[in-house]
C-alpha cells in the first residue's frame, strides 16, 4: 500500500505518509480512524488515477 497511517508522539497526531515519496507526510489527523479512511481514499485516487505499468493487463472499464 503506498499510503500508511502512523502516529507520531512528538506531535500526539495521526499521519498519512507517502511511502513512494521519501515519506511525505500528506495529512494529519486527530483519530486513526479518520486517518485510515484518508488513506484509504488516497491510495483508491492514485490507484484510479494511475495508468498501468504492465500494457498486457486488461481494459476494466
Amino acid at each position: 500500500m503506498r499510503y500508511q497511517v502512523r502516529f507520531v508522539e512528538k506531535i500526539n497526531s495521526w499521519t498519512v505518509v507517502d511511502t513512494k515519496v521519501g515519506g511525505k507526510v500528506i495529512a494529519l489527523h486527530d483519530q486513526k480512524k479518520s486517518a485510515d479512511a484518508a488513506a484509504w481514499y488516497e491510495e483508491e485516487r492514485w490507484y484510479k488515477c494511475t495508468p498501468s505499468q504492465d500494457e498486457e493487463v486488461a481494459y476494466r472499464g
